[in-house]
């Protein structure tokens, strides 16, 4: 079976927070970051908007106000 793959916008609030990740970040580069250069990439989400990849970027928007 193939991966069904598509390309859509969503709002930070319909994206949910993989509680499975184990990953930690550094958030002072993340912040620096997006106040530098905003939100230029793109973050995974499965079939549920359950965050795949871009935990990182996803808590610096949140912090940023988005």
């Amino acid at each position: 079976m193939k991966a069904k793959i598509e390309t859509k916008i969503l709002k930070i609030s319909e994206i949910k927070k993989n509680p499975k990740n184990p990953k930690r970040h550094n958030d002072e580069l993340f912040d620096q970051s997006i106040k530098e250069f905003k939100y230029v990439a793109p973050m995974v989400v499965d079939e549920n908007n359950v965050l795949l990849v871009g935990g990182g970027r996803y808590d610096a928007l949140k912090r940023a106000g988005y």
